[in-house]
This record gives structure tokens, C-alpha cells and sequence, in this order.
């Protein structure tokens, strides 16, 4: 018993030790984004004012703002427009013609059901979600431990 105490104590240190670096891994990159953009941000504002004030040498001042305004008004819908393309989702797979007829659909619809039952079994019975949660963790985590273990011992 205090094997798997230790051999949990440890696991849940070194996962924990990984998280933390892979956090500051990601804050680090986002920090350095954001840097980058307010770098970009001010890089383009210098940027439109000289292309203003080429422009105000060759019409009305009002006219040369009004043409910078809606050329970056474009770019931005543009930029809107392959932003939000890219955020479809797409199946993966071609669309069934009969999709309720074929037998994966029934296999689904019996384990969408067996689901359904045992979510009412557990309502019932009285256990907390949260129970069920640190109960899945916690085999989870003693399974992959118990499945590393068991490779390293095959290797040697």
C-alpha cells in the first residue's frame, strides 16, 4: 500500500513539474505575440501615415484619408472573412445517404441509450459527480503509471 502511495505521490509531482513548465512555456510565447503585435501595430500606423502624407502632396487631404481608410477597411474584412473560413468546421467524412438504416446508427443509438441509462442509475444511487471525477483521475493516472512500468519491465 505505501508503494502505490509513493509510486502516486510521485507521479503527481513529476505530471505537476511538466504542467508548470508547459505553462511557462505558453506564457512566454504569448508574451513575446504580444510584443510582437504592438511592435507590428506601430510599425503600421507609421507606415499609413507615410502613405497619407505622400498622398495629400497628390489630393485633398480629406481624400487621402478617406482612400487609406477604405483600403485598411478592406484588408480588415478580408482578413475577418479567412479568419472566420478557417474556423468552419468540415466533416471528415462524406455525408450517408441513409444514415438511419445502416448499422453503425443503431450501434450508436444503443450506446447513446446505454449512456443515458447509466446516467440515471448514478443519478439515482446518490454519487457525486465529483466523486466520480477524482475516482477517474486518479485510475487514470495509475494506469498509465502502471502501463509505463510495466513497458520499462519488457525492455529489460
Amino acid at each position: 500500500m505505501r508503494n502505490l502511495i509513493q509510486l502516486f505521490r510521485d507521479t503527481i509531482v513529476a505530471e505537476f513539474a511538466r504542467l508548470r513548465l508547459g505553462l511557462f512555456s505558453i506564457a512566454a510565447s504569448l508574451i513575446l505575440l504580444a510584443v510582437a503585435g504592438g511592435i507590428c501595430l506601430i510599425g503600421s500606423a507609421f507606415l499609413l501615415y507615410g502613405v497619407f502624407d505622400s498622398l495629400s502632396r497628390l489630393m485633398p487631404t480629406w481624400m487621402a484619408g478617406g482612400l487609406i481608410a477604405l483600403g485598411v477597411t478592406v484588408i480588415a474584412m478580408l482578413l475577418a472573412y479567412w479568419g472566420r473560413q478557417r474556423l468552419v468546421v468540415r466533416s471528415l467524412s462524406p455525408p450517408l445517404a441513409d444514415a438511419t438504416s445502416t448499422p453503425a446508427a443503431e450501434q450508436m443509438r444503443k450506446v447513446a441509450e446505454s449512456g443515458i441509462n447509466a446516467g440515471e442509475l448514478l443519478k439515482r444511487s446518490g454519487l457525486r459527480p465529483g466523486d466520480l471525477a477524482i475516482a477517474a483521475f486518479i485510475a487514470g493516472l495509475v494506469m498509465s503509471r502502471s502501463t509505463r512500468e510495466r513497458n520499462k519491465a519488457q525492455k529489460n
